[in-house]
């Protein structure tokens, strides 16, 4: 209970995420330990914040509600952060209770909007492929852990137009 009213009286804003299991950000994960650190490409401004979501690697449950997935007993892990001032890549790391196959997603929030605005906010996915105007397909989003920290990139991409979803040119 301290850590609520510790956070009140420094005028700190307590966002709660249901009982989402701790995860880790940027670069603070140990290299000795199972996680993904996923470097964002090609971000095209600094507006609000980067997020990054970790599901189970089932199609099933790609993009599922979290509260479902925690209730389910099932992997999920989000990470919320600024995106970095001046960069055109952010790095984000997130830990994973075992090695093996999880799928991730990350999104620059641009709209400031927890939930997902398809005129703001911008997709990422490891797989190279452009979404078009097609939902995040869960084959691209799935990426196999080892033992240790395993290292991915997932370039950014942004709504074009009416032909959907596309990465920026570097």
């Amino acid at each position: 209970m301290m850590v609520p009213i510790r956070l009140a009286l420094t005028g700190a804003r307590l966002v709660s995420v249901a009982t989402i299991p701790n995860a880790h950000s940027r670069d603070d994960r140990a290299a000795s330990e199972p996680g993904i650190r996923v470097t964002v490409s090609g971000l095209r401004d600094q507006r609000e914040r980067l997020k990054l979501e970790l599901d189970p690697a089932e199609a099933t449950d790609f993009l599922a509600k979290d509260e479902a997935l925690l209730r389910a007993g099932k992997v999920f892990r989000r990470i919320v952060t600024a995106v970095p001032s001046l960069a055109r890549d952010g790095t984000l790391c997130v830990n994973v209770p075992r090695p093996g196959r999880d799928a991730v997603l990350g999104i620059h929030e641009r709209s400031g909007n927890p939930s997902i605005s398809i005129d703001d906010d911008r997709v990422s996915l490891p797989g190279s492929e452009h979404l078009g105007r097609r939902h995040a397909p869960f084959a691209q989003a799935v990426v196999t852990a080892g033992d240790q920290l395993t290292a991915v990139a997932a370039p950014m991409q942004y709504r074009r137009g009416l032909g959907g979803f596309k990465q920026m040119l570097q």
